[in-house]
């Protein structure tokens, strides 16, 4: 079956039915890029893709698209499905592109945009979805990352600022594009 089907897990990534449950996704991923997938991973990435497309920027889009950068990590080592691909890039880049033709008010220096360390810790990115549920989630994850000693992650405004999540689809559609130029290099590949 083509993960582009319906994705049979799908009520597990929602609550009441429709509205996302970032935290479930936050660990489908983080178990995703640990090489310990939760049931489906690319009928979850396809699922997760189609769902970016048709969320406003102020919506479940900051979690999706982080969810998306964070599985970049499976998609680039493990991921072998060029239907896959094309729906996570084709996601990202309509994204992007929506994204950066929106204001972001934050100086670079300010410190609003979380910064991630590039590839430290894919888990502890995807562990950052959750946090975007809501600003109560937020508030919790980040007193217990400052706990930690790890001040680089932002505001709850800068986490879900279009200058920031277009940056994120930026880096997640080069890392995705070198994945797919290796594929055709060793033709490693199911169509």
């Amino acid at each position: 079956m083509s993960a582009l089907t319906e994705f049979a897990d799908q009520d597990d990534y929602l609550l009441d039915g429709d509205r996302l449950n970032a935290a479930e996704v936050a660990d489908a991923v983080a178990g995703m890029v640990s090489d310990l997938p939760p049931g489906d991973p690319d009928g979850l990435l396809v699922w997760l893709a189609a769902r970016l497309r048709g969320q406003a920027p102020e919506g479940e889009a900051p979690a999706l698209l982080t969810a998306l950068y964070a599985a970049r990590w499976y998609a680039v080592h493990r991921l072998r499905d060029a239907e896959v691909l094309e729906a996570m890039t084709g996601a990202l880049a309509a994204a992007e592109a929506e994204l950066s033709g929106l204001p972001c008010p934050h100086a670079e220096d300010e410190g609003a945009h979380p910064v991630f360390d590039d590839w430290a810790d894919p888990e502890q990115d995807a562990g950052f979805v959750a946090a975007l549920q809501d600003e109560a989630a937020w508030e919790e994850w980040h007193e217990e990352m400052a706990g930690a000693g790890d001040e680089g992650r932002g505001t709850w405004e800068g986490a879900r600022c279009p200058g920031h999540l277009a940056a994120l689809a930026r880096e997640a559609l080069s890392d995705l594009a070198g994945a797919r130029a290796e594929w055709g290099e060793d033709g490693d590949t199911q169509a």
